[in-house]
């Protein structure tokens, strides 16, 4: 069997190496790629997993793509100096309609009676060393 030129084999590449071209797997099957993020696995070879749209991506202790709730807290760092930095922002839309309090993400307080459901606790540390460092909690309400 004659062995193809190089050109013809650089050609061969640049057709299937791009943007919308089909993906095989090692035996030259189809592969099983719909909804998947390639990337190179612990033996250096390129691989590729599923993931879910809408969650977050994030790579686990073997070093894979994976795709759901984050097995980790998100640490928070605010700026010591930075007088305009927030600890979150928040985006939604809220009314001043009783009717429609409870359809929308951001609750006017004025129209709304609440209740303290529970508490999430949170762990501080002041660096400046001004608040006492450990666990506060945050209460969280149910409305009416």
């Amino acid at each position: 069997m004659a062995t193809p030129a190089i050109d013809s084999l650089v050609e061969l590449i640049k057709k299937r190496v791009k943007i919308g071209a089909d993906i095989y797997a090692a035996n030259n099957a189809d592969a099983a790629t719909a909804s998947a993020i390639p990337y190179i696995d612990s033996g250096s070879k390129l691989a590729a997993t599923t993931v879910t749209a809408s969650k977050p991506v994030y790579i686990d202790s073997s070093s894979v793509p994976q795709t759901g709730a984050l097995p980790f807290a998100n640490p928070l760092s605010a700026g010591a100096t930075d007088s305009s930095f927030s600890t979150w922002t928040i985006t939604g839309r809220a009314t001043g309609s009783a009717d429609e309090l409870m359809h929308l993400n951001l609750v006017k307080g004025a129209n709304a009676t609440s209740t303290i459901a529970g508490f999430v606790r949170t762990t501080i540390t002041d660096q400046a060393g001004v608040i006492t460092d450990g666990d506060y909690y945050v209460p969280f309400y149910t409305l009416a």
